[in-house]
């Protein structure tokens, strides 16, 4: 039973992480399409909307970054031996595919 909680668990931290990376995915575009319409990101009034929204969708993607850490340090906390034996499953499965 735990170990079914367990994996239930790190697959969420995995839907998490997934979801953070299309969060930073696109706030990297943003700020390319920021770039390259303008060198002053104060220049104007819409500018500066697009300015602070980016600010805020970046301060948004780090506290979701340290909340999923957070999440995923108690984890390992609470079930080392299970963490190692998942992070050693990771490293077996990934180089089995980069061979």
């Amino acid at each position: 039973m735990t170990t079914l909680k367990q994996n239930l668990d790190v697959e969420e931290l995995k839907e998490e992480l997934s979801s953070l990376r299309a969060d930073v995915a696109s706030l990297v575009e943003a700020m390319k399409d920021n770039a390259d319409n303008s060198s002053n990101p104060t220049a104007d009034d819409s500018d500066s909307n697009q300015w602070d929204d980016l600010k805020s969708k970046i301060e948004q993607a780090r506290s979701q970054g340290e909340e999923i850490t957070r999440e995923l340090d108690e984890e390992v906390r609470k079930h080392p031996i299970a963490s190692v034996a998942i992070a050693f499953g990771i490293g077996y499965l990934a180089s089995k595919i980069i061979k």
